[in-house]
């Protein structure tokens, strides 16, 4: 498992995030990558969001993450952009680390 992970987001995750201090997606499962992207474009393709993120949240260290349901694998096609990136998907909260904004 890799050491670090991250969380790539639009303006009202992140202000939703602040407010807990914690990241927890509503749907019980929160998508989570190993991958750093400096570019917001880069982020939206790799890991097929359906808009383009403004933040990455993270440094996320691996060993404070709840349970992983779903295994380090592949981001599919989706929303018209091509992934490829990698991504995991965990239950239950997180720790809110630092964020920056994209590029």
């Amino acid at each position: 498992m890799p050491s670090y992970y991250y969380r790539y987001t639009g303006d009202a995750e992140k202000a939703y995030i602040d407010s807990q201090r914690l990241i927890q997606s509503l749907s019980g499962l929160t998508y989570l990558t190993p991958d750093y992207y400096d570019s917001a474009g880069e982020a939206e393709r790799l890991l097929a969001m359906p808009a383009r993120p403004i933040w990455r949240i993270g440094p996320i260290p691996g060993e404070t993450l709840p349970e992983v349901d779903v295994s380090p694998r592949r981001v599919v096609p989706r929303f018209g952009k091509t992934g490829g990136g990698r991504e995991i998907a965990v239950r239950g909260a997180i720790p809110y680390p630092e964020a920056a904004r994209l590029k």
